[in-house]
């Protein structure tokens, strides 16, 4: 699922992030921007925004999302050729 944080404006030149447990420390973008550091290397560091913005979690976009994709149109594909082998088999080809 998608993983968002809403982030109020802020007054100082960075916002670290603090990873929620069993979340990957990659991944993780404000306002479309990568971070710029990783503060003892498993916080993000982004340059802050007057305005705020949001942290989100990105892989399930960009890696999770396809593979489901990929699997769910094999899984459909594989139904069509269980569905055709099996009217073949029958001798009722259509």
């Amino acid at each position: 699922s998608r993983i968002r944080y809403e982030v109020s404006g802020a007054e100082h030149a960075f916002t670290m992030f603090t990873i929620p447990q069993g979340v990957n420390t990659e991944h993780w973008e404000y306002n479309g921007e990568q971070p710029v550091a990783m503060n003892l290397g498993f916080m993000p560091a982004f340059r802050s925004d007057e305005d705020g913005g949001e942290i989100i979690y990105t892989r399930f976009h960009k890696v999770y999302l396809p593979g489901y994709i990929i699997s769910g149109a094999a899984l459909v594909l594989l139904l069509l050729l269980a569905v055709w082998s099996f009217r073949y088999r029958r001798g009722d080809p259509a």
